[in-house]
């Protein structure tokens, strides 16, 4: 089966990105470390993730319609040159960083986001 442009974006909105979170200026500002361009801000984690959300899914909606590699998670390849089938949704996101902001979002995260504090 041939993936459609929204397979590839739903598959790659799922990989296990690595997001830096720091607080710069007051702000939570986070990058996912991957994807140069990746970088959602905002005053509260919900704002934060909300943001970096929007902002993964337009630099992987770009990249996609450029046709520009795209440079996966540690130890993942893109599915679609393995033969892989399309499969269902899940959003899989790794947070690092330090301190109790990190306790803070991994206590808030909701059931689409996984969060990992290392």
């Amino acid at each position: 089966m041939d993936w459609t442009t929204e397979q590839k974006r739903a598959e790659l909105l799922r990989q296990p990105w690595t997001v830096l979170v720091t607080k710069e200026d007051g702000e939570l500002v986070a990058r996912v470390k991957e994807l140069q361009g990746v970088i959602g801000t905002g005053s509260n984690e919900r704002e934060l993730q909300a943001d970096l959300m929007a902002s993964l899914s337009a630099v992987i909606e770009t990249m996609l319609a450029c046709g520009d590699p795209i440079p996966m998670p540690l130890g993942r390849i893109v599915p679609w040159e393995k033969g892989a089938s399309p499969v269902g949704a899940r959003r899989n996101l790794v947070f690092r960083g330090h301190g109790a902001l990190f306790e803070e979002l991994r206590a808030s995260a909701g059931p689409a986001l996984q969060y990992a504090v290392r």
